[in-house]
């Protein structure tokens, strides 16, 4: 498993400047909870909720952080004052659990603390920050982690291509299909661990035929399953490259193995954003597609990578740890 960047949170600079790189895009209307425990920090982001959405909201967070073992934990809220009551809400809420050193709200360039005491938030005009000149955004920016402008430009990274791309790749996928789909499963099987074997290891783009060839296999679960378990032990700025590539250029027939293999990939190396941004692209391709169901429900119960990775495991023993049956289509 690729190792992600060792990140260093010695104040609340630290963590402002960490959260974009960290999430992979500058969070707007958000919560952000950073959470200290053994494996290193725990990044997780809520959208801000409605005041009708606090309870639920705080339950949720409550029960990530306790599940991964957390003991200190930094609060943000990303928004105007309107987040105040909430993140004071939050606040009061974790005390209790856990030692909370640091309560920030950022806007723009700034950013203030909440003074507990005085229950005001500090200094009154805030603080003024530029995350980019930070040793936090060096040493990310160093380890090729990308602090996108939104979600909307992490959502545009896994947009389908178009035009005479597009084109190509219907008209190989056809080629894929008439290839494949008719051969007996054993024979299919055969040839889809093949490709397995031979392409997911390739540092480079895949032509448009070899591409076609393997998304049209990915769609046997057992060629899938046998892509899934060798990605841990595969060089991960590659693999990450692949997966998003295969999930743009698939035919939406077969969109759901790339793009759910693409959410495993980012889960064990930590990157939650992709991880959420590939499942939204597996399940509306395939709504009832579990391998990404199961990994939807990793991401809300908060599991560490580490309980997700599958190395040497199945996705039979994911499904019986979460109660599921596994039944894929």
């Amino acid at each position: 498993m690729h190792e992600r960047p060792t990140i260093t949170i010695t104040g609340p600079a630290d963590a402002v400047a960490a959260v974009p790189y960290v999430l992979g895009f500058h969070p707007s209307d958000s919560l952000v909870a950073i959470g200290t425990r053994a494996g290193g920090p725990l990044f997780a982001r809520l959208d801000a909720p409605d005041a009708a959405d606090r309870d639920a909201r705080k339950r949720s967070l409550l029960d990530v952080l306790s599940r991964n073992n957390v003991r200190v934990v930094i609060l943000l809220g990303y928004g105007t004052d309107d987040l105040s009551p909430t993140l004071a809400m939050l606040a009061d809420a974790l005390e209790g659990a856990f030692e909370v050193p640091h309560v920030l709200r950022v806007e723009g360039d700034r950013f203030w603390r909440l003074d507990r005491q005085e229950s005001r938030w500090c200094p009154r005009d805030g603080e003024p920050f530029d995350s980019a000149a930070t040793v936090v955004a060096a040493r990310a920016t160093f380890a090729g982690l990308v602090a996108r402008s939104s979600r909307a430009e992490l959502l545009a990274d896994l947009a389908p291509v178009g035009g005479e791309d597009r084109d190509w790749m219907r008209a190989e996928t056809e080629r894929a299909e008439a290839k494949f789909l008719s051969l007996p499963r054993a024979v299919l099987v055969e040839r889809g661990l093949d490709l397995v074997r031979n392409l997911i290891e390739v540092d480079r783009r895949l032509t448009d035929r070899e591409a076609a060839r393997l998304t049209v296999a990915l769609s046997d679960l057992r060629i899938r399953d046998d892509a899934l378990v060798r990605i841990t032990h595969l060089d991960q700025r590659q693999q990450g490259r692949l997966w998003r590539d295969l999930t743009r250029r698939a035919e939406r027939a077969y969109v759901a193995a790339p793009a759910t293999l693409l959410a495993y990939q980012s889960y064990i190396n930590g990157d939650g954003a992709m991880v959420n941004v590939a499942l939204d692209r597996a399940l509306e391709a395939s709504p009832g597609y579990l391998l990404a169901r199961l990994i939807s429900q990793c991401v809300a119960l908060g599991m560490p990578p580490e309980a997700v990775a599958l190395t040497g495991r199945t996705p039979e023993w994911l499904a019986r740890e979460l109660g599921e049956t596994r039944d894929e289509s």
